[in-house]
C-alpha cells in the first residue's frame, strides 16, 4: 500500500474518533460539551482538513475535506442539544421508501416527474410522522 492511502485511512479513524467522544459527550454537562465543541471546531477539524488536503491529486480526499469544511457550522447541533441525533439514519431509512416507491414506479421517466413523486411521498412520511392523517393533508395541498 502507498503512503497516502495509509494517511488517509488515519484520518478517517480519527475523523470516527471525533464522532464517538461527540456520542459521549452529549451525556456531560452543557459547559463540558461547549469546550469540546471549540477545542474541535477550532483546532481538530482543521487539522483533518488540512491531513486530507495534503494528498494532492486525490479527488477523494479533496471532495472528503471540502464536505466536512461545509458541514462544520452544523456539525455540532446535536453535540449542543442531546435531542437531536448526531446521525441521520433515521431519515435515511424514511427516504429509503420513496426511493423504492419511486423505482417501483418506473414510469417516472423525467426528471420533473421524479421530483414530483418525491416531494409528494416525502411530504406523506413527515405527515405520518406527525400523526397527521395522510389523505386530509392530501387533499388540503391539492386544493
Amino acid at each position: 500500500r502507498e503512503v497516502r492511502d495509509t494517511k488517509i485511512e488515519d484520518t478517517v479513524t480519527h475523523y470516527h474518533e471525533l464522532y464517538d467522544r461527540a456520542k459521549k459527550m452529549k451525556e456531560k454537562p452543557p459547559p463540558e460539551r461547549e469546550r469540546f465543541i471549540q477545542k474541535t471546531r477550532y483546532s481538530e477539524f482543521p487539522a483533518l482538513i488540512a491531513k486530507l488536503r495534503e494528498n494532492e491529486g486525490n479527488k477523494r480526499a479533496a471532495k472528503a475535506a471540502t464536505k466536512i469544511e461545509n458541514a462544520l457550522p452544523d456539525m455540532f447541533r446535536g453535540v449542543r442539544d442531546p435531542d437531536i441525533p448526531l446521525d441521520n439514519n433515521h431519515a435515511e431509512r424514511l427516504l429509503r421508501k420513496v426511493v423504492v416507491h419511486r423505482k417501483l414506479w418506473g414510469c417516472i421517466r423525467n426528471e420533473k416527474g421524479k421530483r414530483f413523486v418525491s416531494n409528494t411521498l416525502s411530504c406523506m412520511e413527515t405527515w405520518k410522522l406527525k400523526d397527521k392523517n395522510v389523505f386530509q393533508e392530501l387533499q388540503k395541498f391539492a386544493s
